[in-house]
């Protein structure tokens, strides 16, 4: 299960002095709630539901480049989450630097830290 998991880091992180915590963190997650999780995350549709928010939300979207992939290029995943988050009046969308996948923190700290002190000063 920790190879499975540390594969998986390896995709999910640029920083390779964080892939055994990540593989286990995953290999030691509690599975039953990981699967409720993403079945809750895949068959429910919000995209109208989050027109009821009202308070500030920053949205912090990973971009990590894949050669030989123009649908997963900058303006692309720009656009899918821009059409994902239309209906939010009060989300911030930010696209992570290049290369940073989906552990931003890890990936693009500078960034990361940046943006959201920037987004609670406002």
């Amino acid at each position: 299960m920790k190879q499975l998991q540390l594969r998986n880091a390896m995709f999910l992180c640029r920083d390779s002095t964080r892939w055994d915590m990540i593989a286990e963190w995953g290999a030691t997650s509690d599975k039953k709630t990981f699967a409720y999780t993403i079945t809750e995350m895949m068959t429910n549709d919000m995209r109208q539901k989050i027109s009821a928010i009202q308070v500030p939300v920053l949205v912090l979207i990973a971009y990590a480049a894949i050669p030989g992939y123009p649908a997963f290029s900058r303006e692309a995943v720009t656009q899918i989450f821009t059409d994902q988050y239309k209906n939010c009046s009060t989300c911030t969308l930010h696209v992570a630097k290049d290369n940073a996948k989906h552990f931003i923190m890890y990936d693009a700290p500078e960034w990361y830290f940046s943006e959201i002190d920037n987004f609670m000063k406002n």
